[in-house]
């Protein structure tokens, strides 16, 4: 799994928190402490305390995130199953990634808000290609390619992309050219670190009948 959120943009969020080098000492000290003593409840208060200060720091960066995506005036996202990803075959390795990512945070934020479209997690985004044909692709297969017309894109940005066309939305237009639309497509979680600052305000796309078929859309929301 490469990133933590793509955007039908082609725009990519690599964004997890792991454990502190704090934490790890931490955790070290009190294996060799007397379990029950005073200096082990003392470790374990501090343990405590530190995983605490990790989980604001997930909830500040979900928070802020969220607040960037619903900068567009519409948002797709896929009702996928996070937490079942960890033990997927095909997932596994990449388990305590996903653990670490403000991923399920972010999608729970984004799921309230009227101006979010969420799909079933049974449409076929990622299979799916622009001329309807259905292919699978591995979760190793990071390019999509289509063998009945030869299409091919980034296999999360082709997904991401997916989010409007399958959404049924009514009030979309999409035309067979390039459509500049930009929801967000939630993928699986890659990296240890924050790999963007948040902050900036998206620039809201217009959806035009000419533009390409495939973005999600500026309407907002990967």
């Amino acid at each position: 799994m490469k990133t933590s959120f793509t955007l039908s943009t082609g725009e990519k969020f690599d964004i997890a928190v792991g454990e502190t080098e704090r934490l790890k000492r931490l955790q070290r000290k009190l294996a060799r402490q007397e379990k029950g003593s005073n200096n082990y409840m003392k470790t374990q208060d501090k343990i405590s305390r530190e995983y605490q200060h990790i989980t604001n720091r997930r909830d500040d960066i979900a928070n802020k995130l969220s607040r960037e995506i619903l900068g567009y005036e519409q948002v797709f996202i896929q009702d996928e199953n996070i937490a079942g990803w960890r033990s997927k075959r095909g997932f596994a390795r990449g388990g305590r990634k996903i653990q670490r990512s403000v991923l399920g945070r972010v999608k729970a934020r984004l799921s309230s808000n009227p101006r979010v479209t969420v799909l079933d997690k049974h449409v076929a985004t990622t299979a799916t290609c622009v001329c309807g044909v259905k292919t699978k692709h591995t979760p190793d297969k990071r390019t999509f390619v289509c063998p009945s017309c030869g299409y091919s894109d980034d296999r999360d940005i082709h997904a991401a992309k997916n989010m409007i066309r399958l959404s049924g939305v009514d009030n979309l237009i999409l035309g067979m050219g390039h459509i500049e639309l930009t929801p967000v497509k939630l993928t699986t979680s890659a990296c240890d670190v924050v790999g963007k600052e948040l902050g900036s305000s998206p620039s809201h796309a217009q959806v035009r009948p000419d533009d390409e078929a495939g973005s999600p859309s500026p309407l907002g929301e990967g």
